[in-house]
């Protein structure tokens, strides 16, 4: 099994600026030195505090977006495309160059990409259950020269982590961010284990993209 890297981003260590309709907390960008504002990214996962009922999403040209509610639900339209009406961790995928409007004061994730391809997912964790989670594994083997994989995971409440290759496990907190990269995909996993009496969801984001 080859090695991958992997970061810890403690809830303090997130950044939070304010825009028109709320507030919106960037978790993870690749590259590291990528700056939103610029739009130099190739990915980004942040999450956005939506304060008013109605609010219009930033062009964004050139963005492929997901988007998943985790408080409350949201009702999106994007001219001249489709509708979406998600509860919580339902979500819907469209192009940033949309024109869209959203209904609905709610706490939301975002999965922004410029290239490659993406994947959300949300994982219920009943309490006192542990749950492994596949990694590194978009596309499987499929042209894999020249790119690399990045995951993200987003933790809603204390959760305990046990890494590959890695012989200890360590705990995290709500909000708290880990990021794992690698250029080899090998069937590889996490395991996550819930040490609440109450049910939990873990956020995951999935990129295959170029290095």
């Amino acid at each position: 099994m080859r090695t991958f890297e992997y970061k810890i981003i403690r809830r303090e260590e997130l950044t939070t600026s304010v825009w028109s309709g709320g507030t919106t907390t960037q978790l993870a960008i690749y590259p590291p030195d990528a700056v939103y504002g610029e739009r130099n990214f190739v990915w980004r996962v942040s999450s956005a505090k939506v304060a008013i009922e109605e609010s219009t999403f930033t062009p964004l040209p050139g963005i492929a977006r997901i988007i998943m509610p985790i408080e409350g639900e949201m009702d999106l339209i994007h001219e001249g495309h489709h509708r979406a009406s998600l509860k919580p961790f339902e979500q819907d995928s469209f192009m940033g160059d949309w024109q869209t409007r959203c209904y609905g004061k709610v706490t939301d994730f975002n999965l922004m990409t410029t290239q490659g391809r993406a994947t959300l997912n949300a994982m219920e964790l009943h309490p006192f259950s542990e749950k492994e989670i596949p990694v590194f594994s978009i596309g499987n083997n499929e042209g894999i020269d020249g790119e690399c994989f990045s995951e993200v995971f987003y933790f809603l409440s204390p959760t305990k982590v046990k890494l590959p290759n890695v012989n200890e496990e360590f705990s995290v907190e709500r909000g708290d961010v880990l990021l794992l990269q690698s250029e080899y995909s090998e069937g590889q996993s996490i395991k996550v284990l819930n040490p609440l009496n109450t049910d939990t969801h873990v956020i995951q984001a999935s990129v295959r993209h170029k290095k």
